[in-house]
């Protein structure tokens, strides 16, 4: 059973966005996008959400860096754990200077 459906991640994506006014993107497992507020990317693939995944922790993209990424936007895309395993990733688009403050608040609360 999978512990984060896209009727959890939609739900988390808009009561996130109502308290941040930043775009929210809830990944699975295999960085495909469950939920955003931005509806035509969901079902896309997102690389930095994989890069997470595979390293196991934050990671911050500028817009350089998310220009050769496919499905990535600059942010902050941070792992969702849930019984000490990685089931997803949480990304936050935005300047990553100016979410520093709410990224990890973002995390917990989808926790």
């Amino acid at each position: 059973m999978d512990v984060l459906t896209a009727d959890i991640a939609a739900l988390i994506v808009d009561e996130t966005v109502k308290r941040t006014q930043h775009n929210i993107n809830i990944m699975n497992f295999n960085g495909e996008i469950l939920a955003s507020y931005d509806k035509s990317r969901i079902g896309t693939r997102h690389e930095g959400a994989c890069m997470v995944i595979e390293e196991g922790r934050t990671m911050v993209f500028s817009d350089t860096e998310s220009e050769d990424m496919q499905g990535t936007q600059a942010g902050v895309n941070l792992p969702i754990i849930f019984q000490d395993n990685i089931v997803g990733v949480i990304g936050i688009t935005g300047d990553p200077k100016a979410l520093e403050q709410i990224a990890d608040l973002v995390k917990m609360s989808t926790e």
